[in-house]
């Protein structure tokens, strides 16, 4: 009944320091890890949230674009979509560099990687989020759009100077590029590694007892 209670005791201090550790745990472990153990869901999960804290402090002061703007970006795309892709790129050009079409971008890049990081905090398994996190590290990586479509807003005054924005949401063209390689470097590598080596261990197994692996 003693040696029960203290495993008890055990396990539950164990928990409450894992509690504990992942309330230290932000973003920044993504690029200067102290305390991230990435096998550790809540350490995930807390970077998780905290990166949509800060996308959603710049998503905020993002203007949606009007029915009528939407429906001039679709129709534009649509349009060269169906003609022959050496056709008049100069017409390309234009439209990739409108100030509608980044805004358009912007909006879709924002809302596409607020889903991942939803996806990453309500996966309740594994394989799952990290499919959620790949696809975040890819609209994190997506620095050179997201800084062309500030850049626009901002000389068209649509949204605030980075350095009105809160501490948390400043230069985000030059954080999440560096957020979407530490998913790559600290999350998704050493995961991928683990399960490498474990298949690499059930493969050498029948193997070993003189049974050819079916594995490619």
């Amino acid at each position: 009944m003693f040696v029960h209670a203290m495993a008890v005791a055990a396990a539950l201090a164990m928990a409450a320091a894992q509690v504990g550790a992942a309330a230290t745990i932000s973003a920044w472990e993504l690029i200067s890890p102290t305390h991230l153990d990435w096998r550790e869901r809540p350490h995930r999960r807390a970077i998780a949230e905290d990166l949509l804290v800060r996308l959603n402090l710049l998503a905020d002061v993002i203007p949606p674009l009007s029915p009528q703007q939407e429906a001039q970006v679709a129709n534009e795309m649509a349009e060269l979509q169906r003609m022959d892709p050496g056709a008049d790129t100069r017409r390309r050009s234009r439209l990739y560099m409108s100030r509608r079409y980044q805004h358009f971008r912007l909006l879709e890049l924002l809302d596409d990687t607020r889903r991942n990081l939803q996806c990453v905090i309500a996966a309740t398994r594994v394989s799952e989020e990290m499919r959620c996190w790949s696809l975040a590290s890819v609209n994190f990586g997506d620095e050179a759009n997201l800084d062309m479509a500030l850049s626009m807003l901002r000389r068209a005054r649509m949204i605030p100077k980075d350095g009105a924005m809160p501490v948390t949401a400043q230069d985000p063209s030059v954080w999440y590029g560096e957020y979407g390689r530490g998913i790559l470097k600290h999350i998704l590598t050493p995961y991928l590694a683990e399960r490498a080596a474990e298949r690499a261990v059930k493969d050498e197994a029948p193997n070993k007892a003189g049974v050819e692996s079916d594995c490619p």
